[in-house]
């Protein structure tokens, strides 16, 4: 009787997803792995979390998310996925914005100078440093466009594009 078997060598960086008949089991590198030709094998890799990022877990089995914050080498379970990366939102002395979380319904507003991370139900509702921003560029353009008819058309075209670019940011944050 010849037997076929499989090997695997996992870095430190690694992990081995088995699916075999009875279910899913996970082995961490670093190592040397004997697997059955029956046995279903796929190799993940950590994911490198740096200072001041984080990143969204969903589990695919219960719809559980969670936040998993830098610096670290993040591991994953069997059943679960990393929804988005972010990088934490710089607010200066003078910046604010507006969070609402989806699973209290509250609203809050986190102001002065900070690193902020969102929770796995939040997202931002109203971002100042974006305002700010398109204030300054509006200001820019109407100093340039002097005409006198032009003022209230180029402020209205502003408004358009700063709500646009809210809705904008607000869509990646999600």
């Amino acid at each position: 009787m010849w037997w076929c078997l499989k090997i695997c060598y996992l870095k430190r960086n690694e992990q081995a997803l088995l699916k075999t008949s009875d279910g899913q089991k996970l082995i961490l590198g670093p190592g040397l792995i004997l697997l059955d030709s029956k046995i279903e094998m796929l190799k993940r890799y950590a994911t490198g979390l740096k200072n001041g990022e984080y990143a969204k877990v969903i589990d695919e089995n219960t719809g559980a998310c969670r936040i998993e914050k830098g610096p670290q080498r993040l591991w994953l379970s069997a059943t679960e996925r990393i929804f988005q990366k972010f990088k934490a939102i710089q607010l200066k002395h003078h910046e604010s914005i507006e969070v609402y979380n989806h699973e209290t319904g509250t609203t809050r507003v986190e102001k002065g100078k900070k690193e902020f991370m969102l929770c796995a139900s939040e997202q931002v509702l109203n971002d100042k440093k974006a305002i700010g921003k398109l204030k300054a560029g509006m200001a820019k353009l109407n100093k340039r466009l002097s005409l006198k008819g032009y003022h209230d058309v180029v402020k209205s075209k502003m408004i358009v594009i700063m709500y646009g670019y809210l809705n904008f940011r607000f869509l990646i944050l999600l």
